[in-house]
């Protein structure tokens, strides 16, 4: 075919000039019909995706990564643009046979200008068990000539790849005052010290980072000395989880409050609560955090209002309070009410030696072996023959006698050297 050349109907041809002898008398153009490949129009992806090269072919296609990370439950959304010089050829974007598209990826809608340009909105919903990999969408646009062109073109292709990273939730304990920087509580035990009548608090956060996932804390198990135990043997504790969820900056927490009160029964006994930290998807792995809570031995916590005399009777001691006096020589005045939060010593420490039993320990220190196991507990499951070097034991000396009508003075303690240990 024949075109003037200042046609503009020129553009889809490959055209050679024709000049006519003598020259400038006639010019004319001798145009074919391009066979031409569409091509994809990603521009206005820059603010979403990087480019990673590539030259569009099958082997090597053009190649897109997704700049943030994506989450589960994420909802991902971009528009692919296919278009053609050929304003008559019919252009398409599809999913790649080989490879496809990821599972839930959807082709929204679907906008043409004429036939040669094709609009197509992708959306992906990544679910539980696509998080922790990274996931590639295999595109292809085709163009196909009308039928009938008195020129034929084949089918012509050019391929897209995009990647996507979906992250898997990033969940772990924290102090509630630590800031997205540091504050990781590394230790997967946290061991403190109760003693009886004292309230222990203890404040953890699960807190999930650049997550969309909800933190959620659950009690796993509890025990007693080592040994599974019901929720309900656990004694006086209390668990308070915090409302709200405090999201500053994709910085999502829950606050844990726990709180624990060691009662009589419970000295030198060893309770823990173990707790998961996790996300609401049920994404993250096993994380887990015990707080143990070891009750000691001997003391005692003073409440609002105590005298010797009513410590003495709520720890079921003997009735001798002026005993208590005298090991606990920082009181003045012992017919006063006692400074609340102090703690008091109810006895010394021993530590068992070879060849020790109950009945030698209570005959040393002038106890009986019943008084000996009251401020034991631990001491339930002992064999009272066999008691383990180095075990520590609670002893209330010179107690297997009826307590003096008055003050006689501090009582004899032997093996001195062998108590106050600690």
């Amino acid at each position: 075919r024949w075109f003037n050349s200042t046609s503009d109907i020129t553009a889809p041809f490959n055209c050679l000039d024709l000049v006519l002898d003598p020259p400038g008398l006639c010019a004319f153009q001798l145009c074919r019909k391009d066979c031409t490949t569409p091509q994809f129009q990603l521009d206005h992806l820059a603010d979403q995706f990087e480019s990673l090269g590539g030259v569009g072919t099958r082997t090597d296609p053009f190649k897109l990564q997704r700049l943030m990370p994506a989450q589960v439950g994420d909802t991902i959304s971009f528009t692919l643009k296919l278009l053609n010089v050929i304003l008559t050829d019919l252009v398409d974007i599809e999913g790649r046979l080989d490879g496809g598209v990821p599972i839930g990826m959807e082709f929204m809608h679907k906008v043409m200008e004429g036939t040669h340009t094709t609009t197509r909105t992708i959306t992906w919903v990544p679910h539980k068990g696509q998080e922790g990999q990274e996931h590639v969408a295999h595109f292809v646009g085709w163009n196909c000539p009308p039928v009938g062109d008195m020129v034929p073109c084949p089918v012509s292709m050019v391929y897209l790849d995009v990647h996507f990273a979906v992250d898997s939730p990033v969940v772990g304990w924290f102090y509630p005052d630590a800031s997205s920087s540091g504050g990781e509580i590394p230790d997967s035990v946290l061991h403190q010290p109760a003693v009886v009548g004292q309230t222990t608090e203890i404040e953890l956060a699960c807190r999930a980072v650049d997550s969309s996932s909800v933190p959620v804390i659950e009690l796993l198990r509890t025990s007693v000395d080592g040994e599974a135990a019901a929720a309900e043997a656990m004694g006086d504790y209390e668990v308070e989880l915090e409302d709200d969820v405090v999201d500053p900056a994709a910085d999502r927490r829950r606050v844990m409050r726990f709180k624990f009160t060691p009662e009589v029964g419970d000295e030198g006994g060893v309770k823990a609560w173990c707790f998961q930290c996790g996300d609401s998807q049920g994404l993250s792995g096993p994380n887990e955090r015990c707080v143990e809570l070891r009750t000691r031995l001997c003391e005692v916590h003073v409440q609002a209002g105590d005298t010797l005399q009513t410590i003495a009777r709520r720890n079921h001691l003997d009735r001798n309070w002026r005993r208590l006096w005298n090991l606990n020589p920082d009181i003045s005045n012992p017919y006063v009410e006692l400074h609340p939060g102090a703690q008091l010593r109810v006895g010394p420490l021993y530590r068992v030696r070879n060849g020790d039993a109950l009945a030698s320990i209570a005959a040393r220190f002038e106890t009986t072996v019943k008084k000996v196991l009251m401020v034991n507990p631990h001491l339930g499951e002992t064999d009272a023959q066999d008691l383990p070097v180095g075990l520590d034991v609670c002893v209330l000396p010179c107690t297997d006698k009826p307590p003096p009508s008055h003050f006689v003075g501090a009582p004899l303690m032997a093996d001195v050297g062998m108590m106050d240990h600690e």
